[in-house]
């Protein structure tokens, strides 16, 4: 059975203009990708900075424009996940503030209907309902992201963009997050764009893994494949700075 595109994208690219000591110049971010993201399907993309992967992920939302090139999504509310929960969360609110303006925004939901799922989704993410009165300062990294995950599934959005989500926090919470998210995904089958420089979680997590270089498409495959006979030189070399070695099992 054919698997159903969440999202199509033939020959995006992305230039940004800058202007250096008065004189003008355009560099080109990305460059004629085709890209197609799959219904319930956790897509990883790696490659290293400045290879245009976050530039990516804000053309799939709409938030940079394209200088040629076409994205057609079916869709609705897709969300990001940060890298930094902390400074993606507003200091001076409260928590059952903060998840609760995602509804306030796109629903009629009653302030006691609004209460009732910031509950709800709290236990979801594995936080009580006391979490609802402090403040993002008041929380461990893993607890904000924890909130931030659950901030995004408010309004059950099909796509969610995860950038760089456990970057920053320790490797015992980085893997209870990927665990939460995991489950939240299996159970909910919302779609991910998982990005990330961490080959090694990528393999246990994803599904497909796209390869991004210099603003263009390097290599994308399942990632047993990819991993175990990289085709790409650059593959190759990500695989081995990540100490992978080919046949390895991750």
């Amino acid at each position: 059975m054919e698997k159903e595109k969440l999202i199509e994208g033939k020959g995006i690219t992305v230039r940004f203009t800058n202007y250096t000591d008065g004189k003008r110049s355009i560099k080109t971010v990305l460059e004629d990708l085709d890209i197609d993201i799959y219904k319930g399907e956790i897509l990883g993309l790696a490659g290293e900075s400045g290879s245009g992967k976050s530039t990516l992920a804000k053309a799939l939302l709409g938030i940079v424009p394209l200088a040629s090139g076409t994205i057609e999504t079916k869709t609705k509310s897709p969300q990001m996940i940060f890298q930094d929960p902390y400074s993606s969360l507003n200091p001076a609110k409260k928590i059952s503030w903060i998840m609760e303006e995602p509804l306030k925004l796109k629903t009629s939901l009653s302030r006691t209907e609004r209460r009732d799922r910031v509950s709800s989704m709290l236990k979801e993410v594995g936080l009580s309902d006391e979490f609802m009165i402090r403040k993002p300062s008041e929380l461990s990294g893993g607890q904000r992201q924890r909130i931030c995950i659950g901030t995004a599934l408010m309004q059950e959005p099909e796509f969610i963009i995860a950038d760089e989500p456990v970057s920053a926090l320790d490797v015992t919470v980085q893997a209870q997050v990927l665990d939460l998210m995991g489950r939240l995904q299996d159970e909910k089958g919302f779609t991910v764009l998982f990005i990330s420089h961490d080959l090694r979680t990528m393999y246990n997590f994803c599904d497909r893994i796209m390869i991004l270089k210099d603003g263009k498409i390097a290599e994308t495959g399942i990632p047993s494949e990819l991993y175990r006979n990289p085709k790409h030189p650059y593959t190759k070399k990500l695989l081995e700075s990540a100490g992978i070695r080919k046949n390895e099992t991750v």
